[in-house]
């Protein structure tokens, strides 16, 4: 995927003595633009900001919520696949080495007001993938109940949590299932044997064995990823908590239509009580082809997502507050 080209052009940036981070990658996608940034001709900035995907387009904005790993780069493949009528713009999780004593609210309120820069009235449109798609929703909540109309939101395979869910003991729990997915998507099929040695390692040398594997990022030391990796717990720990609200307007889900393990009921649980929350007159559904990774990383299905996704919009936006 995107992210994974991104990793690999920043190991080749650093080894020429350029210390650049994924975020500057995606603020700065013009090479000249990079080449100031890793000069340090760009100051620091104390406010956070959207980053921009695409700034051209007719109509008013759409805004991606990351991933529930904190990932906002499937926004640019998957950006580019969606309709040139529509400015693209992602919104960064907070800092990692910020106190984790935000709520899934406080993080909806800061991700409002990157939106409010770049588009200081609605109607608002908003994207969220995986279990980032509940942040999104979370944001939809807090733009009305300040008043803001929400034309459309767009759930890409996004699970509810049930209370049978367990979070991960540690965060060291969460890397293993993270590590056989990056070996998937470069084409290894077979990580037993980090599972084989679970118990004798610790957090950061399974960092250091998926990286001798060449399936982990080398972007940062290993202690500096953990950080992030806590942060991705957190995470989690806020969308178990979250009680899922109703709202008044349509929700679109783009599901995939494969589950990544053929044994896993969660995707039809989770829609049964999406159905609970979500009035039938307002939940659209959308089968869409691959699995949850799959839907985003193979070119094929992400350019037919986007499509549906142009398509959706093009058929169902309205200045009105419900999104029909």
């Amino acid at each position: 995927g995107h992210s994974l080209l991104a990793v690999r052009l920043l190991e080749r940036l650093r080894r020429l003595g350029l210390t650049l981070t994924m975020k500057d990658l995606f603020q700065h996608p013009v090479l000249k633009d990079l080449a100031h940034k890793g000069r340090g001709v760009f100051p620091e900035e104390d406010h956070p900001k959207a980053v921009p995907v695409r700034r051209d387009g007719s109509e008013s904005p759409i805004f991606f919520v990351p991933s529930g790993l904190g990932d906002y780069s499937y926004a640019f493949e998957l950006g580019r696949e969606v309709s040139a009528d529509f400015p693209i713009y992602a919104l960064p999780w907070p800092s990692a080495n910020e106190p984790f004593v935000y709520t899934l609210e406080t993080m909806a309120a800061r991700a409002l007001s990157m939106v409010r820069a770049v588009q200081p009235k609605g109607p608002y449109r908003l994207i969220g993938y995986s279990a980032g798609g509940l942040l999104a929703y979370a944001m939809a909540r807090l733009m009305l109940e300040r008043g803001e109309t929400v034309s459309f939101i767009g759930l890409i395979d996004v699970l509810l949590p049930s209370t049978t869910d367990s979070i991960p003991k540690s965060t060291k729990h969460m890397i293993p299932s993270w590590l056989q997915t990056m070996a998937m998507q470069l084409g290894y099929r077979d990580i037993s044997l980090l599972y084989d040695r679970f118990d004798d390692l610790s957090a950061t040398e399974l960092i250091l064995e998926g990286r001798k594997l060449g399936i982990a990022s080398t972007e940062l030391d290993a202690s500096a990823e953990m950080i992030i990796w806590d942060q991705r717990r957190y995470f989690e720990e806020l969308v178990q908590s979250y009680s899922v609200p109703t709202l008044p307007f349509v929700v679109h889900q783009f599901n995939a239509s494969r589950n990544v393990d053929a044994t896993d009921v969660a995707p039809e649980l989770s829609l049964m009580r999406w159905r609970d929350i979500v009035p039938a007159s307002l939940l659209k559904t959308y089968a869409l082809p691959g699995d949850h990774w799959t839907m985003i990383t193979e070119p094929e299905n992400r350019r037919i997502l986007g499509w549906r996704i142009s398509e959706v919009l093009r058929k169902h936006i309205s200045p009105t507050s419900d999104g029909s």
